[in-house]
This record gives structure tokens, C-alpha cells and sequence, in this order.
């Protein structure tokens, strides 16, 4: 494998694992999002208990209307507990498959750059000694009179 297929590879690999972190920042977003939501819903719901005069926090929601009983209400809470829990837990499991992709990625990408520039140091090193040993025997040839090789054109 070249140097540049390796590098290659290893960019397409990154992008990949770029899609795969803005995909956790997103389920992120939306856990932080619920969780904001039911803050504002457990705020509702005591200041609906506590009998606290206030602006409705949450209009045109099921719960906040004035038939809802105070166990409805807490049933919504309760649900949307739940929900808040369903969501951090994804973003958990986002959170460790991007982990576990980046440590294999960046394992394997480099090993196999880093394999592909020891390839080509010691092809690099191989043709080096191949030029010296040539530049060599042309030297001698040439200083011992010998110069067949050179050709008028």
C-alpha cells in the first residue's frame, strides 16, 4: 500500500468518524432538550400544585389544562420521565460506539501509515545505495580512462 492510499483511506475513515461524532452531539441535543422540557413541566406542575399565581408556563399542553386531574399530570411527568431516560440512554450508547470507532480507526488508520512510510524509507534507502553504488562505478570507469558509456549524440 502507497503513502497516499494510505493517508487516503485513513481521511475517508475520519470523515466517516466525523458523521458518526455530529450524529452523537445530535442525540445529545435532543437528550438535553427533553430533559429541559420535563424541568419545565415538573416547574409547571408545582407551581399548579402549590397554588402559586403565575403565567402558564406550558400552554397547549395536555396536561396544564384545567381538567387535567393532579395524577394526570404527574402520569405525564412520570411518562415523559421515562422518555428523558430512553433518550440519555442512547446518547450513551452514541457516545460509547463513537468512542470505541475512534480508538479502532485511529489504531488501524496509523498503523497502516505508518506501515506504508516504513515501506517506502526503505525503498527510499534501497534505491539511495543502488544510486551510490552506480555513481561509484561510473567514477572508476571514468577515471580509469574507460569512458565507453559516454555517447556523442
Amino acid at each position: 500500500m502507497t503513502v497516499v492510499h494510505a493517508i487516503g483511506n485513513f481521511a475517508a475513515d475520519m470523515r466517516t468518524l466525523l458523521g458518526h461524532q455530529d450524529e452523537e452531539q445530535r442525540q445529545k441535543w435532543k437528550a438535553d432538550r427533553v430533559a429541559k422540557d420535563l424541568d419545565r413541566r415538573l416547574v409547571f406542575l408545582q407551581r399548579n400544585e402549590g397554588g402559586i399565581a403565575g403565567p402558564q408556563l406550558l400552554p397547549n399542553e395536555k396536561y396544564d389544562s384545567d381538567s387535567a386531574t393532579p395524577t394526570e399530570r404527574r402520569m405525564s411527568i412520570d411518562s415523559f420521565r421515562k422518555k428523558v431516560e430512553e433518550e440519555t440512554a442512547k446518547h450513551k450508547k452514541f457516545m460509547q460506539q463513537t468512542h470505541h470507532a475512534t480508538l479502532s480507526t485511529l489504531q488501524t488508520g496509523l498503523i497502516f501509515i505508518f506501515g506504508a512510510l516504513t515501506e517506502f524509507a526503505a525503498d527510499s534507502v534501497q534505491t539511495y545505495e543502488e544510486l551510490c553504488t552506480h555513481n561509484e562505478r561510473e567514477k572508476l570507469t571514468y577515471e580509469n580512462g574507460n569512458v565507453q558509456h559516454i555517447k556523442d549524440g
